[in-house]
């Protein structure tokens, strides 16, 4: 009884902006590894000091003041105590100033150009003309990930980009446009491939405009690439990283600190090499299934991603934004009065901002229609990645050396 008339709960909220920006929501700040308010039971009168831990939201904008918002603490009414000695007790204002970071990140692109001409996240350019798929980006403790088809496209010279696949936890957005990996042989699907799933709105941000791609991250990190209309090759591939990136990311895009001298981490190392094992360790061989262009990856069966409000249990913190317009007249916070909690990232794609897409398109064009055997019905029959026969995992075409510096 003494605890139940000395617990009171304190709710910790920011004011709404309820706007958007540059494709993100906007918002002060969020809180790290806790819900939106504090507990304090009868032990804790006097004995213990209660920490709040915030950090400025992601807004993906280069701000040249800083930022000021204003956090808010108010309590709940405990039912269990008659006098009501604290309720609705408010500490209202709290100052907070959140510094911008995005500048450390302007100008970060990773870019793979076909033959293709490689960009690191630091500027540094390099040669991969290889085939076969290959780990673009990869984040160290989010679940973010992208992976890219190279094949032939100049005979034993170059090769280019044909398939992008954005993954985020079980979500995921797929553009492909041929029809076989090879060295040897070009084989282009007159419609390209695309396919999705997203098991929450806000998961990836996917934007279509005519043979024109965007792809966003919760995290402000953006893919975009496009379809050239003249030989159906996707000519460029190019992510824009986000403060989240920096000492972050891996794969072909290189670790994102402004320093080219260590961007040549191969997988599950921790030193730079040479390009050439650095590339073929980022290349996911045809029969690994990890590839998320194949329909049995693991990556889709991954137990060890719990899509629960999406916690990752590698993530290092997870955040909680509390915007709203006031206290929540209610006896205890829990985390459905976050607005958004569980969160691996303090921040957030603005809702709705997904356009309409052609799902699961997928039909072989050559051969668009087959009979089922069942019925009469026709069915589509879907052009599922291949490798060419003669295709050698092991060999290689000698790799240009167009440039290889710092832009």
């Amino acid at each position: 009884m003494r605890e139940a008339f000395c617990t009171y709960y304190f709710f910790v909220w920011t004011p709404s902006e309820e706007s958007c920006r540059n494709g993100m929501a906007s918002n002060g700040i969020a809180l790290t590894n806790q819900p939106c308010g504090v507990k304090f039971n009868f032990r804790d009168w006097g004995n213990r000091s209660v920490y709040i831990n915030v950090t400025g939201y992601v807004d993906r904008m280069i701000n040249y003041n800083d930022r000021t918002t204003y956090l808010h603490i108010a309590s709940t009414r405990n039912p269990m105590d008659p006098l009501g000695i604290w309720d609705n007790f408010s500490i209202g204002g709290i100052k907070v100033k959140v510094g911008d970071r995005d500048n450390l990140v302007m100008g970060s692109q990773c870019i793979s150009s076909n033959d293709p001409h490689m960009t690191t996240f630091d500027g540094y350019r390099w040669e991969n003309q290889r085939t076969g798929t290959f780990v673009l980006y990869q984040h160290r403790t989010l679940p973010y990930t992208v992976h890219v088809i190279y094949s032939e496209c100049v005979p034993r010279r170059a090769t280019c980009n044909c398939g992008v696949a954005v993954r985020n936890g079980f979500s995921y957005y797929i553009v492909r446009t041929c029809e076989i990996v090879s060295l040897y042989n070009t084989k282009i699907l007159s419609i390209p491939c695309e396919k999705d799933q997203l098991c929450k709105a806000a998961d990836l941000q996917i934007v279509k405009s005519g043979e024109h791609y965007t792809v966003t991250f919760p995290s402000g990190t953006q893919v975009s690439f496009s379809i050239s209309s003249w030989n159906n090759f996707i000519g460029s591939v190019r992510i824009r990283a986000s403060v989240s990136d920096i000492e972050s990311s891996l794969g072909l895009c290189g670790l994102t600190n402004g320093d080219t001298s260590d961007d040549f981490i191969p997988k599950g190392g921790s030193s730079p090499t040479d390009s050439t094992t650095f590339a073929m360790s980022w290349r996911i061989s045809m029969d690994s299934g990890v590839s998320l262009f194949s329909k049995l990856s693991s990556y889709y069966q991954d137990t060890s991603w719990i899509y629960n409000g999406g916690v990752q249990p590698e993530a290092d913190d997870t955040y909680c934004t509390c915007a709203q317009r006031g206290p929540i007249d209610t006896y205890q916070f829990s985390l459905p009065n976050a607005v958004h909690c569980n969160m691996t990232s303090p921040s957030q794609l603005c809702e709705g901002g997904n356009a309409e897409l052609t799902l699961n398109s997928c039909s072989n064009a050559d051969n668009r229609k087959r009979r089922s055997t069942e019925d009469t019905d026709d069915v589509d029959i879907e052009s599922e990645l291949t490798y060419d026969k003669k295709y050698n995992e092991s060999a290689d075409i000698e790799v240009q050396i167009f440039v290889q510096q710092k832009l």
